[in-house]
């Protein structure tokens, strides 16, 4: 009985730990010119529903990944670096077609690996708004 009973605990802990996470909501908004976030601290393995809204009268995009460097700052941007900084690491990108202003747009997003504030940012990469101030640092962590 009481082995029974122990591989009843065991199968009842392992339904738990594969039982998914529910997302944890991040309200972002993009502003003319500026990015806040409801969330800066994130966890790896922790889904998040980021729900993006521009509140400005221009067009945004909303980009997940590294800061961009000096050379990278006015120069387009593309998907495979030709003509200007490269989208290629972006973890998650939403492009300025679907940020009219007005918008709100749902994406998910896990993270898989730990950054520190400055390795990773949330940032409109559109021509002068980033210099403008479009651009956050964000945390992820264990």
């Amino acid at each position: 009985v009481a082995i029974l009973l122990w591989i009843a605990v065991l199968a009842v802990l392992s339904l738990a730990a594969c039982t998914p996470k529910e997302p944890e909501v991040v309200e972002v908004t993009l502003t003319d010119f500026g990015v806040e976030s409801s969330v800066t601290t994130f966890k790896v393995g922790q889904p998040y529903e980021f729900v993006i809204t521009n509140t400005g009268a221009l067009n945004h995009e909303f980009v997940i990944m590294r800061p961009l460097e000096e050379d990278e700052i006015e120069a387009p941007a593309s998907e495979h670096g030709a003509g200007g900084h490269s989208m290629d690491d972006a973890l998650l990108t939403i492009g300025e077609d679907d940020l009219p202003p007005g918008a709100v747009v749902t994406a998910n997003y896990t993270f898989r690996r730990t950054a520190d504030a400055g390795e990773l940012e949330l940032a409109c990469h559109i021509a002068g708004h980033y210099t403008a101030g479009m651009h956050i640092p964000i945390t992820v962590e264990r």
